[in-house]
Formats: C-alpha cells, structure tokens, sequence
C-alpha cells in the first residue's frame, strides 16, 4: 500500500481556486494524498467562511481530491494553521493566496511565518483571482 501524504491547506477567498486544484492533482500523480482545508474566519462572516469551505470542498472532491475541512475559530491565517497543524499527522502545509499585489497574506509574509512557526515544509500556491463568494 502506497503512502499517503497528509496535506494541511490553509485558505480563504482562493479556497477551490483552479490553482489550487491544478497544484493538489499535480502532487497526486507522485502519490496519494489526503487534504485538511482549513479557512480562516472573517471577523463577523462565519457563515461566509462556512459555505466557502463547503464549496470548496465540493469543488476539490469533484477534482478527486480526497479532503475534509473546518473554519477556523480566528481570522489570523497562521493562527489557523497553530490550531489545525499536528505534526504526527500533517506532512505539509500549502498556504494559497491571491498575487502579490492583492494578497494581504503575502504583505504580511504569511507563508515564511508559517514555516518558521511550524518548522514544517511550506509550499506557496498563488491562486490569480478570488474564488466567487457564495451565498450562505
């Protein structure tokens, strides 16, 4: 039985973005994987935070990804990681954003305080636009 490589994901408004799919099928074809998605809440938008998780989960699934997921209870992206990250169980965290010139996560150096945070390999998705809200 091969290996499953247990990815966390940490996301928000490029949750489900074509980007995101394309990167997680192209880390499939070296081995099966495994996807915790976790999205980080908007002061106030839970319900927002909810139906983007439930989309995009959809969305990955559909792509034939195998992933489940949760809201984060804080709206910072590393303290979501903190709360979801275990590293007996994760062997990877993927930080998705928008370009840098519209990613407050990059402004911010999520991706590298991650890393530093968690000692764990890191890789950096750049999804090009935000996925399309849905109605909660």
């Amino acid at each position: 039985m091969p290996w499953t490589t247990h990815l966390l994901v940490v996301a928000n408004r490029t949750a489900g973005s074509g980007e995101l799919v394309s990167y997680l099928r192209d880390r499939a074809r070296s081995g099966p994987i495994r996807v915790t998605l976790t999205i980080p809440v908007e002061v106030g938008n839970r319900d927002a935070a909810r139906a983007r998780l439930a989309g995009a989960l959809e969305v990955l699934r559909a792509a034939g990804v195998d992933a489940h997921g949760s809201v984060a209870q804080d709206g910072d992206p590393v303290h979501a990681v903190l709360d979801a990250y275990d590293p007996a169980r994760h062997d990877e965290i993927v930080v998705v954003t928008l370009p840098g010139h519209l990613s407050r996560w990059l402004g911010c150096d999520v991706p590298q305080r991650v890393q530093r945070a968690t000692d764990a390999l890191v890789r950096h998705v750049e999804a090009r636009s935000a996925v399309p809200a849905l109605r909660a």
